[in-house]
C-alpha cells in the first residue's frame, strides 16, 4: 500500500487553512474593532467622555477653560413688540410684531468643580465621583459687528479658575445681525416684574391701597360699618403693623349707599373711591413712576406699568426699575414692621440693602447699591430734574462694575436724581427749624450723603408731611439672558472675555448644578444609558413648575387654595444635552461609517433648562437608511442620529395633569409658580416658537367665556416676510411687507423654521450640534370675584364693568335684603367687574390671554471638525478591515477549497479498482 501523501497534504492545507480563518476571525473580527470600540466608549464606564476624577482627559471636554477650543453657543433672539399698546390695553386686539433676530455668542466656563456621589448609579459600591457639580460662568458678545476678544482662563490642577497674565486672542467674531437691528431698538410689552408685583399684591386695587394700609386693613375694608364692624383708621393708624383691627377705607358702594340713608351724611371712613382716582397722590405718584420706566399711556395723565417699551439691550441683560424701586419698599414695609422692634428708619434700611431679602414675600436685594451703581453710569445724564439718554455701551468700559450696567436706559435714575431737589429742601427747612413739623432729614440707605449731589435710595425723610421712604431707589429687572459682563480690554481693543469670567464669579450666586458623569464599571449596562443625565439644576434637585388647582390658567391664589396640588419636576429626569450614552461600534464595514446612528430607543428625555422640566425626544426615521451628517475638514462626514421633540410634547394630558403641560391650550407648558421674585410667581408660558405644534386658538385668541365677557380683546401675530429692513409696519395692499402667522402659515414653514433638532453622533454618544428653538410667552392674572375675595374691592356695581356679570349677580343675590334695598336707591345693584387683575388703570383689558414675549434659536457645534475627522478615520480604519478580512477570506477559502479536492481526490484516484472488476472474466462461449 502506497503512503497517501497527496491526502496528508490536503488534510495539512485544511487544517492550516482553518487555523487561518480562525486567525483572520480573530484580528479583523474581535481584536481590531474592539480597539476602535474602546477608542469610542473609552473605558468600561461606558463613555470616552467619562470624568471620574480630575485626572481624567475628559474633564477638558465637559468643563474646558481653553476658549480657543471650547465650541461658544450662540444665540438669535426674536422679541415681540405690541404696536398698538394703547388701544390694546383699552380693548382692541393687539397687533404683535415679530423682531429680529439679535444674535449674541456665549462663553460659557465651569468653576467651583466637585465630585460628589451619583444618585442615579445602581452600584453596590458607588464611585464618590460619580457626579460631577459645577456652575457656569457666562460671557456674552453682541454680534452686531466685527470684533475680537481675549481670555486669560485657565484650570488649575485642582480644577479650579486660574487667570493669567498673557492673554489669547480668541477666533473672530464676525457680524451676524442685520444692519436695520440695533440693541436700542425698542420692543412694547408685558412687564414680567410688574406682573410679579401684582401677582403678589393680587391686583392693582389692592397694590395701590397697600401704599397707605397694611394687608389687615385692606382685609378689613368688606367689614367696614359704622354699627358693628371695623373702625377707619386713623391718620397716625394707616399702614401701622401695630394697627390690625381697623379699615382702610369703606368701598364706595357701601358709601354711597350709607350716606343716602343718613339723608347726607356720609359715614366717618374714607371712601376707598379717592385713595383710587387719577388726580391722586398714589395714582400721580404711581403713574409717574411707571413712565420713567417706559410704562404705556393709557389715558392724558394715567401710564401703566404692565406694558412697557425697553431697548433690546435691557430686555436682555437687565435694567432699572424706578416704579418698583418705590413701590415695593412701601407695599412691604409693614411686613417688616411685624419681624423686628426696630426703629422705623433701621427697618427700612434693612429692607433696602437686603438685609430682610428671605423674610419678604417678594425678593428685595440690595437696591440702595444697585441704585448707587446705576448712578455711576446715568449721573452725568441727569440735568433739570430728568435724566435721559443710556449709559456707555459695554465696549466702551473696562470698569467692572460699569460694564454690567452698560447701555441701560437712564431715565429711571430720574427718580433718584430728584431726591437732591427734595433732600436740599427739607435741609433748608430744617437748618431754620431743626424741629419744624411734617419735616424730617433725609437718609440714604447706604449710609452715605448722595442726597445732597448725586441722590440716594432714601431710608428716611419728610417734607412737607410726605413721607419719602423709599424714594429715589432703584429696583433690578433681570434680563431674559443674564448678567452680562464682557467689557473693554485694558491693554487692547479686545472684549476681556477673562474678566467677564472673573467678575461673575465674584458677583453672581453659586447655584451649583450636576451631570451624571461616572458611572459604574461594566459592559453595556443600563446605566451607561444615563451618562450625562442632570441630577441638580442651578442649586436644586427639584424645581417647582406648577400649582394643580383644576383651573386652566394660573391664577395669584394657587397656592393658597386648599386643594392646590404642587408639581415638582425632578432634575435628575433628563439628558444634559452634552453626552448621552455610547453605543460603540455599530456600523457596516462596507459603509465606512463606525456608527449605524440608531439608539437603543426612539424616544429620549432631553432637560430643557429654561422650563427647569424634562422633554421628550424622538429620533427622526428611526430604523430607517435616512440619516443626517455632520461633516470634518475634508468634507468626509458621519451619520448622527437626528432627535426632534415630540409634536405632543405641550399637549395635554389627563394622566399627567398635574404638571399643566396643555393648559390652559395645547402647545403651553405653564412655569409661572417658579418664575419672578415674588412667591406667586408671574403667569408665564414655555412653548415651541410661534406655538408650534399647538392649538390654532392661540393664533386669535377671541374666546372671552372665562372672564364671562363677548369675545375680543386676542392677538394677531405678524412676521416680516423679509430678512432684511421691511420698513414701515404694513399689512394690507400690494406693498405689505408683514405676513399674519396662522394655522395655514405654520403648517407651512413651522417644521422647517422653528422646530428644534440635535444631531448625536452615536458611537461617542456626543451630541455633535444642536438647534434648541423655544419660547416665552406671558399673561395677565385673572381677577375672578367667585373664587378670590380681594377682587370684589373692584366691584362695579352701576354695570360699567365688562366682564364677570353672572357672577356678579350671584353675589348681589347672596347680600341680606336690606343691604340690597339701600344698592337699589342708589342705583348700585347691577355688579360686574374688571377683566383681569389689572383692574384700575387698565380694567378693559382680559386676562389669561397668552402674549408671546420672545423666542430664542440657540445653536452649539458640540463637535469640532477635527473630531469628526478622527471619527472618519476610525470608519475608514473599519472599513479597511472589512475589505482586508474579505479579500484574505477569500483566498484562504479558496485554499480550503483546494484542501478539500485534493484530499477527496486522493481518495478518489489512488483506489482505481473501479477500473477492474473484482472477480475473473469468463471467456467467451462458442458461437459468441
Amino acid at each position: 500500500m502506497k503512503f497517501p501523501v497527496k491526502r496528508l497534504l490536503g488534510l495539512a492545507l485544511g487544517a492550516l487553512c482553518w487555523w487561518l480563518m480562525g486567525v483572520l476571525v480573530g484580528h479583523f473580527v474581535a481584536s481590531e474593532p474592539k480597539k476602535i470600540m474602546l477608542a469610542l466608549i473609552g473605558s468600561p464606564t461606558g463613555s470616552m467622555y467619562s470624568v471620574c476624577s480630575k485626572d481624567d482627559a475628559a474633564l477638558g471636554k465637559i468643563a474646558p477653560a481653553n476658549l480657543a477650543e471650547n465650541p461658544t453657543t450662540d444665540i438669535d433672539y426674536n422679541f415681540y413688540s405690541i404696536e398698538n399698546a394703547k388701544e390694546y390695553l383699552n380693548g382692541d386686539d393687539a397687533v404683535v410684531v415679530e423682531k429680529g433676530p439679535y444674535s449674541l455668542r456665549k462663553h460659557s466656563v465651569k468653576y467651583n468643580l466637585e465630585f460628589a456621589t451619583s444618585t442615579l448609579t445602581n452600584a453596590s459600591s458607588p464611585d464618590p465621583n460619580g457626579a460631577l457639580y459645577y456652575d457656569v460662568a457666562n460671557a456674552y458678545i453682541v454680534l452686531d459687528k466685527d470684533s475680537t476678544a481675549s481670555s486669560n482662563i485657565q484650570r488649575g490642577a485642582d480644577m479650579s479658575l486660574a487667570f493669567s497674565d498673557a492673554k489669547e486672542t480668541l477666533p473672530a467674531n464676525k457680524k451676524k445681525m442685520s444692519e436695520h437691528l440695533s440693541m436700542s431698538d425698542d420692543i412694547i410689552n408685558f412687564s414680567p416684574a410688574y406682573l410679579s408685583l401684582l401677582g403678589e399684591k393680587n391686583d392693582e386695587v389692592s397694590l395701590v391701597l397697600s401704599l397707605s394700609c397694611t394687608k389687615k386693613q385692606i382685609d378689613n375694608i368688606p367689614f367696614a360699618d359704622p354699627n358693628s364692624g371695623k373702625t377707619q383708621c386713623s391718620a397716625s393708624e394707616f399702614n401701622d403693623a401695630a394697627s390690625p383691627d381697623c379699615a382702610c377705607c369703606m368701598l364706595d358702594n357701601d358709601f354711597v349707599a350709607i350716606t343716602k340713608k343718613q339723608t347726607g351724611t356720609p359715614p366717618p371712613y374714607t371712601n376707598c373711591k379717592d385713595l383710587l382716582k387719577e388726580d391722586g397722590d398714589g395714582m400721580k405718584m404711581l403713574s409717574l413712576l411707571a413712565s420713567y420706566d417706559g410704562g404705556v399711556a393709557v389715558t392724558e395723565s394715567i401710564h401703566s406699568a404692565l406694558i412697557q417699551s425697553h431697548s433690546v439691550n435691557d430686555l436682555m441683560f437687565g435694567y432699572p426699575s424706578a416704579f418698583l424701586g418705590r413701590v415695593v419698599p412701601i407695599a412691604y414695609m409693614d411686613v417688616a414692621q411685624n419681624q423686628t422692634s426696630d426703629s422705623k428708619v433701621d427697618v427700612a434700611t434693612k429692607v433696602l440693602t437686603g438685609q430682610m431679602k428671605d423674610s419678604l414675600p417678594f425678593e428685595l436685594g440690595n437696591i440702595a447699591e444697585y441704585t448707587k451703581d446705576v448712578g455711576s453710569v446715568c449721573s452725568s445724564k441727569c440735568s433739570g430734574g430728568t435724566c435721559s439718554g443710556n449709559a456707555p455701551e459695554r465696549h466702551e468700559i473696562d470698569d467692572v462694575e460699569k460694564i454690567v450696567l452698560g447701555g441701560i436706559s437712564c431715565k429711571p435714575y430720574t427718580a433718584t436724581h430728584k431726591t437732591v431737589e427734595q433732600c436740599n429742601a427739607i435741609s433748608t427747612v430744617l437748618t431754620a427749624d431743626a424741629n419744624a413739623a411734617n419735616h424730617e432729614a433725609c437718609v440714604c440707605a447706604d449710609s452715605s450723603n448722595d442726597w445732597a449731589d448725586a441722590g440716594c435710595c432714601l431710608a428716611a425723610g419728610v417734607l412737607d408731611g410726605t413721607d419719602l421712604t423709599g424714594s429715589g431707589c432703584l429696583y433690578p429687572v433681570p434680563g431674559v439672558v443674564d448678567a452680562n459682563y464682557v467689557g473693554k480690554d485694558t491693554s487692547s481693543t479686545n472684549l476681556d472675555i477673562g474678566k467677564a469670567v472673573d467678575a461673575w464669579v465674584s458677583n453672581e450666586e453659586s447655584k451649583k448644578s450636576a451631570q451624571f458623569m461616572c458611572p459604574a464599571p461594566g459592559v453595556f449596562i443600563d446605566e451607561h444609558k444615563l451618562f450625562g443625565s442632570m441630577e441638580a439644576y442651578k442649586g436644586k434637585d427639584k424645581h417647582l413648575i406648577y400649582y394643580h388647582t383644576g383651573n386652566p390658567r394660573i391664577r395669584q391664589n394657587d397656592m393658597s387654595q386648599a386643594d392646590a396640588k404642587p408639581y415638582y419636576a425632578p432634575a435628575n429626569v433628563g439628558n444634559g444635552g452634552t453626552f448621552i450614552g455610547a453605543s460603540g461600534l455599530t456600523g457596516y464595514g462596507f459603509t465606512h461609517d463606525v456608527s449605524d446612528a440608531e439608539l437603543d430607543s426612539p424616544l429620549l428625555p432631553f432637560y430643557a433648562r429654561d422650563m427647569k422640566k424634562d422633554l421628550m425626544f424622538f429620533q427622526e426615521n428611526y430604523a430607517s437608511h435616512i440619516k443626517s451628517k455632520i461633516c470634518g475638514n475634508k468634507g468626509r462626514c458621519v451619520l448622527t442620529a437626528r432627535m426632534k421633540p415630540l409634536n405632543n410634547v405641550f399637549h395635554y394630558n389627563v394622566n399627567a395633569s398635574a404638571s399643566g403641560t396643555g393648559l390652559p391650550y395645547d402647545g403651553l407648558q405653564p412655569i409661572g409658580h417658579m418664575n419672578g421674585p415674588a412667591e406667586t410667581g408671574h403667569p408665564v408660558y414655555f412653548h415651541q416658537p410661534l406655538y408650534y405644534n399647538g392649538d390654532e386658538v392661540l393664533y386669535s385668541q377671541q374666546d372671552n367665556s372665562h372672564v364671562e365677557a363677548s369675545d375680543g380683546n386676542g392677538i394677531k401675530i405678524y412676521r416680516s416676510k423679509t430678512s432684511s429692513d421691511p420698513g414701515q409696519f404694513t399689512v394690507d395692499g400690494a406693498n405689505a411687507n408683514y405676513e399674519l402667522i396662522d394655522k395655514e402659515w405654520m403648517d407651512a414653514n413651522g417644521e422647517s423654521l422653528l422646530q428644534s433638532y440635535m444631531d448625536i453622533d452615536t458611537s461617542t454618544g456626543l451630541i455633535a450640534r444642536s438647534y434648541m428653538r423655544f419660547g416665552m410667552s406671558y399673561s395677565i392674572w385673572e381677577c375672578d370675584p367667585e373664587t378670590n375675595a380681594h377682587c370684589k374691592l373692584a366691584t362695579m356695581a352701576q354695570g360699567e364693568g365688562q366682564c364677570y356679570d353672572k357672577v356678579g349677580a350671584a353675589i348681589f343675590a347672596a347680600l341680606n335684603q336690606t343691604a340690597k334695598d339701600d344698592l337699589i336707591a342708589v342705583g348700585r345693584n347691577t355688579f360686574t367687574y374688571p377683566c383681569s387683575a389689572a383692574n384700575l388703570f387698565t380694567p378693559k383689558v382680559t386676562a389669561g390671554k397668552i402674549m408671546p414675549m420672545y423666542w430664542s434659536d440657540e445653536s452649539t457645534m458640540g463637535m469640532n471638525k477635527d473630531e469628526v475627522d478622527v471619527l472618519v478615520e476610525f470608519g475608514e480604519d473599519y472599513y479597511n478591515l472589512y475589505v482586508t478580512f474579505w479579500w484574505l477570506m477569500a483566498i484562504v477559502v479558496c485554499f480550503f477549497m483546494t484542501a478539500v479536492c485534493m484530499f477527496h481526490a486522493c481518495i478518489f484516484f489512488e483506489d482505481d479498482s473501479f477500473r477492474h472488476k473484482s472477480g475473473p472474466v469468463d471467456a467467451p462461449k462458442e458461437g459468441e
